[in-house]
């Protein structure tokens, strides 16, 4: 059942909204008529959720909503209320609630709404406490393979090592890292690819597998292991999860054993171990001298046999007679310790090894015993020293170093190192003394008093006088039975020396960009993170703070949301990206326009990717811009009016000129008359062409639709055939692309001789868009490809590639003549990104 407390000033609502609740069963309603009392039951009563009214006396739904996320944190928290405004239920979602519910309608399902409401929110927080609980038992299992005394291994089934845990890298002396880069037969020298494939055949059959084979070390040392592999198939993948522990010994002990078989007779008496044969039952047939000492019997009783088991504490004998009758003609021994008490109280730890064998006809089991309590109590010795060890390792930044209030107890070889010892010359010593500076020891007492939490840096002294900076965290820990402190260092000089510069150039940054006439913005994310005092200059803010936190896109004139979205988009899917130069316009915080010429660039703000956007206001240029414009359209009526006027005199000239060649005239005068009627033809055309390109570069630059810009059909001649596949790719440029072209196509049919095909296609490549004009005709020699851009140069009036050059120009379009000779020619225009756009579907390879 979910308690719940319902806090309204309203008391009808408030019995209302318990009656409807309770009913269900599944609710327990508490009631309050104000902010403050919710906060003092809250204080006093855990509560599974809180409902809220929005306008109450004293304090407000919002501000109770805040009061409850600072003080209690995140108890499921709806807000219900009448108040339908758009910025409350927005305000309420950022602050934290839940869930914004507005009252009115049909009261059962308003409340049967309330109540899905608090079940989703409250099941929403249980899950999310059940998450971080199974993610603190994933970690801890994860410590727990990781510290396994056993070496653990993941693999795929192709042999490749995924994974080792602490003790694999501490026994066989590779890195984790070097283990990374092997398979399974680089650390077993005896498998072969055709046994490892019997081995996944077996594991994938019985989903377990033992077996013992060799394992070599890094220094080339051949040991015997035993091996546990599982299998484990996840997303498709078959893995192969395996312990491996070091048998040597064992191994040793049972070559020890069969040796001591052979020889037996020879052997027992003589043998410092002991030795004794038992019966399938665990009744002593026979033992050598040196087991009847070791337990301290003075000879086996003549009637009543001695039982192997009378002898092992209680602690051991379960242990013992599980082994024992474990013991298979098929299988090896295997070497086991106890606890034993021998005949007159003294306590001893054995080592044993039994066998079945043949004894005088009969079944028998043939044990060997080893008083090992003095290896014992050494080994002892020895995994505490190994636990030091892995301590000292293990999570480790670099240098390991465990003190008692200062006192240094024991460090690894690099902690001393970092301060220029050995150590044995600081173990026992203060370090406070003399390995850091008096400012770093205040310092790491005052982190001491806070805490000690996460890590400090600390300037450290080292042995020859000179000072290096550290990065050190500390841990309490138990050791050699007393608590103290272990203490993890890494040397961070060198990071030290670049944040330094770095904060240097990041200085020298910030005062170029306050310093800066042009504007300078950073956003991120759709918002804007950074503004100089320009940029807020520049859209009439107060400062940059008026304009940090905005969108990016409450500054862009909405007639330019497609090419600076296409902008961002190109910067953001390649870092380190420069979009191009160009003119858009930006909305001012007072709400007028601003004309500004832009270039961006793909950054990093924080740590996270960003855009800078560098703006100048050209107001003035484009007021002089359209002045210029005015200017120009005046002098174009000037032109066309001047230009009717010589068309009709030179129409006259042409009229008169054909009448005097119609008179008989002397030869010479003739050729005379031809010159002069060539002369005025070419007079018209030059007239003409200043008619085709009189506006070019008068009006502003605007995207245009390549499909529809290109010659008709109709303007195609018979015997032609142009194909066009660039539907739906539009380019920003001079409002007369469309010459461009009528040009190329004039170039085909003038130049081309034999050319009846003409192909127009786009691509995009890395630097932007390739626009390609192809024709079959015989091409252009490699001569001559440049000169025809020249003024001037060809046949007809000399301008038309010229003028195409000039009009791609404008908006930073490039073109040049690919093709190959003899085989047709090939124009290929080159747009910059920012100076195209393809629409979902359009046609650009």
């Amino acid at each position: 059942m979910c308690s719940v407390l319902y806090v309204d000033d309203e008391q009808l609502l408030l019995d209302l909204c318990r009656s409807y609740l309770e009913k269900s069963g599944d609710f327990r309603i508490e009631t309050t008529g104000s902010a403050p009392e919710a906060i003092e039951k809250i204080q006093n009563t855990s509560y599974d959720a809180i409902v809220s009214d929005y306008q109450m006396p004293g304090m407000d739904g919002i501000v109770f909503l805040k009061e409850v996320r600072s003080r209690f944190g995140d108890i499921p928290f709806i807000l219900f209320t009448g108040k339908g405004r758009e910025e409350i239920a927005i305000e309420a979602i950022n602050n934290g609630a839940d869930f914004y519910l507005q009252k009115g309608g049909d009261p059962r399902s308003q409340f049967a709404e309330l109540a899905h409401k608090i079940r989703k929110a409250v099941e929403r927080r249980r899950a999310i406490e059940e998450l971080r609980d199974n993610e603190s038992q994933l970690r801890l299992l994860q410590i727990s393979v990781d510290q396994a005394s056993d070496e653990v291994y993941w693999l795929d089934f192709e042999g490749k090592i995924l994974y080792v845990n602490d003790s694999a890298c501490r026994n066989t002396g590779y890195s984790r890292e070097e283990f990374l880069k092997m398979t399974v037969f680089d650390l077993d020298p005896d498998f072969t690819s055709e046994m490892w494939e019997r081995s996944k055949c077996i594991l994938k059959e019985k989903k377990t597998n033992v077996f013992t084979t060799r394992h070599r070390y890094k220094d080339g040392t051949i040991v015997d292991v035993e091996i546990m592999t599982n299998y484990v198939s996840k997303d498709g993948r078959d893995y192969s999860f395996a312990f491996s522990r070091d048998i040597t010994r064992r191994k040793q002990a049972e070559d020890a054993l069969r040796e001591s078989e052979e020889r037996f007779e020879v052997l027992a008496e003589s043998s410092l171990d002991g030795i004794l044969v038992t019966d399938l039952e665990g009744r002593v047939l026979t033992a050598n001298h040196a087991c009847l000492a070791m337990f301290e019997i003075d000879g086996l009783p003549d009637r009543q046999p001695l039982n192997i088991f009378e002898n092992l504490t209680p602690d051991s004998v379960n242990a013992a007679r599980h082994d024992f009758f474990a013991m298979r003609p098929d299988k090896k021994g295997v070497t086991r310790t106890y606890f034993a008490i021998t005949a007159r109280g003294k306590n001893v730890y054995i080592e044993t090894l039994g066998n079945r064998i043949t004894y005088k006809g009969a079944p028998a089991n043939i044990i060997s015993i080893r008083d090992v309590t003095a290896r014992h109590e050494m080994e002892e010795r020895l995994r505490e020293s190994e636990r030091r060890f892995r301590t000292l390792s293990d999570g480790a930044l670099e240098g390991i170093m465990i003190h008692d209030k200062g006192v240094i107890s024991d460090c690894n070889r690099r902690f001393a190192e970092l301060f220029g010892y050995r150590p044995e010359e600081i173990i026992g010593r203060n370090g406070f003394e003399f390995m850091m500076t008096p400012e770093s020891h205040a310092r790491i007492s005052d982190w001491k008093q806070q805490g000690a939490g996460g890590t400090i840096d600390i300037v450290g002294t080292r042995k020859n006088g000179t000072l290096f900076s550290g990065e050190t965290s500390s841990a309490p820990i138990l050791w050699q039975g007393r608590p103290q402190r272990i203490v993890q260092m890494r040397d961070i000089t060198d990071r030290k020396l670049a944040e330094d510069a770095l904060r240097e150039s990041e200085e020298r940054y910030r005062r170029l960009i306050a310093q800066s006439f042009d504007a300078v913005v950073i956003h991120q994310d759709g918002q804007v993170v950074f503004a100089n005092d320009a940029a807020a200059r520049l859209v009439k803010a107060k400062s940059p703070d008026e304009i940090i936190g905005r969108a990016t896109l409450d500054f862009v004139d909405p007639a330019f949301f497609g090419i600076v979205s296409e902008r961002i988009g190109i910067m953001l899917e390649n870092p380190g990206a420069t979009v191009p130069l160009i003119e858009e316009r930006f909305h001012c915080v007072d709400g007028t326009t601003v004309d500004v010429e832009v270039i961006a660039t793909a950054t990093v703000y924080q740590g996270k990717s960003a855009v800078q956007v560098v703006g100048r206001d050209i107001s003035g240029r484009k007021q002089a811009e359209e002045a210029l414009r005015a200017a120009n359209r005046q002098l174009n009526l000037l032109n066309s009016i001047t230009r009717h006027d010589i068309l009709n005199k030179v129409m006259e000239i042409s009229g008169y000129l054909e009448l005097v060649k119609q008179e008989p005239l002397d030869p010479k005068v003739m050729d005379m008359v031809g010159i002069l009627a060539s002369t005025t033809r070419s007079i018209g055309e030059h007239i003409e062409f200043t008619r085709i390109y009189q506006d070019l570069g008068s009006t502003e630059s605007r995207w245009q639709d390549l499909a529809r810009v290109l010659p008709p059909r109709s303007q195609v001649p018979p015997g032609v055939t142009l194909q066009s596949d660039v539907g739906g790719v539009e380019v920003y440029g001079d409002p007369i692309l469309e010459r461009i072209f009528f040009n190329l196509l004039d170039n085909t049919l003038r130049h081309g001789r034999h050319a009846t095909t003409i192909r127009v296609y786009a691509r995009e490549c890395p630097d932007g868009l390739d626009i390609f004009w192809e024709d079959d005709g015989i091409g252009i020699p490699v001569q001559e490809k440049e000169k025809i851009f020249q003024r001037g140069y060809g046949k007809n009036t000399g301008l038309g590639l010229f003028l195409a050059r000039e009009i791609l120009s404008i908006t930073g379009i490039a073109i040049s003549e690919t093709g190959e000779p003899g085989r047709g020619a090939r124009f290929e225009m080159k747009v910059p990104h920012g100076r195209y756009r393809i629409p979902p579907g359009g046609n650009a390879d």
